[in-house]
C-alpha cells in the first residue's frame, strides 16, 4: 500500500493505491532452523544465493556456477589471484614458459597458413594472469613480418582483479580509458615495444574488421553447465540447487525440478525415453554457454576469416556429471561447499562444440566457410610446435643445473601422459582418486587436455592438425 500525488491543473491530489501480490503460485521453500552448530558460517556469496533461492526457489546448476565464479562482488574470479602455487590451481602457462612460447610459434605458423594477411588481431579468452600471452609475445616479436601485421592484442576478461594482473604482466601503459576505471568499455594501452593491448568484457565486443587468431586455454571449462536426470515416471528433469535445511554441514543440496526439462536441451536420441544402453540413459549434461561462445567465435571467422585454438580438458562426447570444485590445489571437495571461495569447472563436450561451429555455416553471414579440424591432445600440438627444440635452447642457456632441471620438469608436466606430482603441492595425495571422472590439476596434461582448432576454409591446415 502506498500513496502517490497526481497533478491536475493547478492543484495536487493524493491518491491511495493498494498493491496486492497473489502468492499462491510462488514457490514455497520449506524452511526449518537447522540444529545449532551443524553448519559452518556461510560465505558472503552463500548468504546471497540463499536469499535468491528464498525468493524464486531452487536455481539451476548453471546459475549457481555463474554466481560462484562471476558474482560482481563475491565471485571466485573477482576477488584475488587464484592461479599458480599461491592460488588454488595451476594451468599449463604456470607450469612452463614453453607452453605459451609454443602457442606463440603456432600463431606465427597459422598466420602464414592464412596467407600472411597484412592486418590481423590476436585474441585471448580468459587470459588468467596474462602469462600465456606474455610468453607467446616473447617468441612472436622475433618474426618481424608477423609483428608488423599485428594490429593489436585483445583480451576478453570480466574480472577487474585479473585485468590488473594482466596489465602488470604485459607491462601495458594505459592510454584509453581511466587507469583506475577498468569498467569502461574502452580500456587499453601499449606495451614497452608499442604493441597495442585492449580489454573487452565479452567476445561480442571484439572488433569486426580484419582476420583474427584466437586462443583460449582452460576457458570453456569454467563456463556454466546445465544438468539433467531421467525419471521413469516424469521424464527428463533438470537438476537444481536448493537450500539444505537438514542437519548436514552443507548449506545447499541438489534437487530435481518439478516440471520437465526445457525443450531443446535434451538431444533427440534421448527423447522421450533414452535407450537403456546409451551412456546418457540416466544423466545428461550440456553447456549452452560454451556453445554460444564457440558460435560467436565462428561468426567472426565466417565474416573476417582467421583461426581459433581452444585447449581444455574434456572428451569428444556428452558428459553426465562432471561438475567439480578445487581449492588449495585439492580437487575433491563438494561443489556446493564454500561458494565463491572455490573454483568450479566441468568437462568440455568437444563433440557438441564441433557441431555448433559447423552450424554457423548455415546461420552466420559471411563469405568464409567454417572448417573444424580433428581433435588432438596437447602433447601432439606442443610436439609439432617444436617444444623439444625450444627446451634445448633454454637448457643450453641455463647458468645452473637447478635452472635446467626446473625447465625439464615443467616440460615433462605439460607433455606427460600420466600423473606427475608437483613436489611443492598436495597433488600427489589425490592422484589415485577416481581418475576417470575427475582431472587432477597438472595430471597428465599432455594427454588429458584436448585441442580444438577452427579455421576458415582458405586457411591451410595449422601445425599439429595435419593428419598423416
Amino acid at each position: 500500500r502506498f500513496f502517490c500525488d497526481k497533478a491536475e491543473s493547478s492543484e495536487k491530489k493524493m491518491y491511495r493505491r493498494d498493491l496486492i501480490i497473489k502468492k499462491t503460485g510462488l514457490y514455497k521453500a520449506p524452511y526449518t532452523l537447522p540444529t545449532p552448530g551443524a553448519k559452518a558460517e556461510p560465505t558472503p556469496l552463500e548468504k546471497e544465493i540463499k536469499r535468491t533461492i528464498g525468493v524464486q526457489g531452487p536455481i539451476s546448476v548453471g546459475d549457481y556456477m555463474r554466481e560462484c565464479l562471476n558474482h560482481p562482488q563475491f565471485g571466485y574470479y573477482m576477488q584475488r589471484n587464484v592461479f599458480g602455487k599461491d592460488g588454488d590451481f595451476i594451468t599449463s602457462p604456470d607450469v612452463s614458459q614453453l607452453f605459451g612460447e609454443s602457442l606463440g610459434l603456432w600463431c606465427v605458423t597459422t598466420w602464414r597458413a592464412m596467407g600472411s594477411p597484412k592486418a590481423f588481431r590476436l585474441v585471448e579468452l580468459g587470459p588468467g594472469r596474462g602469462k600465456l600471452m606474455h610468453d607467446a609475445l616473447r617468441i612472436t616479436k622475433h618474426f618481424k613480418d608477423f609483428t608488423c601485421a599485428l594490429q593489436a592484442v585483445h583480451l576478453v576478461e570480466n574480472s577487474t582483479t585479473m585485468r590488473e594482473f594482466q596489465r602488470e604482466r604485459l607491462g601495458v601503459t594505459i592510454q584509453t580509458g581511466d587507469t583506475k576505471q577498468m569498467d569502461t568499455t574502452d580500456w587499453g594501452g601499449t606495451t614497452a615495444d608499442d604493441t597495442e593491448v585492449h580489454w573487452h568484457w565479452m567476445t561480442q565486443d571484439l572488433p569486426q574488421d580484419v582476420p583474427i587468431i584466437l586462443l583460449a586455454n582452460e576457458f570453456l571449462d569454467a563456463l556454466p553447465i546445465q544438468q539433467f536426470q531421467f525419471c521413469e515416471t516424469r521424464g527428463w528433469l533438470e537438476k537444481m540447487v536448493d537450500v539444505d535445511v537438514s542437519d548436514s554441514p552443507n548449506h545447499f543440496r541438489f534437487v530435481l525440478a518439478r516440471s520437465g526439462a526445457v525443450k531443446g536441451f535434451i538431444p533427440d536420441e534421448l527423447q522421450p525415453t533414452p535407450p537403456h544402453d546409451h551412456p546418457n540413459s540416466k544423466e545428461y549434461e550440456c553447456s549452452p554457454a560454451s556453445r554460444g561462445v564457440v558460435q560467436e567465435i565462428c561468426k567472426r571467422i565466417r565474416k573476417q576469416g582467421g583461426a581459433a585454438l581452444l585447449i581444455d580438458y574434456g572428451q569428444d562426447k556428452a558428459n553426465t556429471d562432471s561438475l567439480q570444485a578445487m581449492k588449495d590445489h585439492k580437487l575433491f571437495i563438494d561443489p556446493l561447499d564454500l561458494a565463491g571461495k572455490a573454483d568450479l569447472t566441468a568437462f568440455v563436450d568437444f563433440d557438441a562444440l564441433k557441431t555448433s561451429a559447423l552450424e554457423m555455416n548455415d546461420i552466420a553471414e559471411g563469405s568464409h566457410e567454417i572448417v573444424v579440424h580433428p581433435l588432438i591432445n596437447q602433447q601432439s600440438l606442443l610436439r609439432e610446435c617444436n617444444i623439444a627444440g625450444r627446451l634445448q635452447q633454454l637448457i643450453d642457456a641455463c647458468e645452473t643445473d637447478e635452472d635446467a632441471l626446473i625447465l625439464l620438469k615443467g616440460a615433462e608436466r605439460i607433455m606427460a601422459d600420466d600423473f606427475i606430482p608437483d613436489s611443492d603441492s598436495d597433488e600427489e595425495e589425490n592422484a589415485g582418486e577416481d581418475k576417470d571422472k575427475k582431472v587432477i590439476v597438472g595430471a597428465g596434461m599432455g594427454n588429458h587436455f584436448k585441442c580444438l582448432c577452427i579455421t576458415d576454409k582458405k586457411t591451410a591446415v595449422p601445425a599439429g592438425f595435419i593428419q598423416s
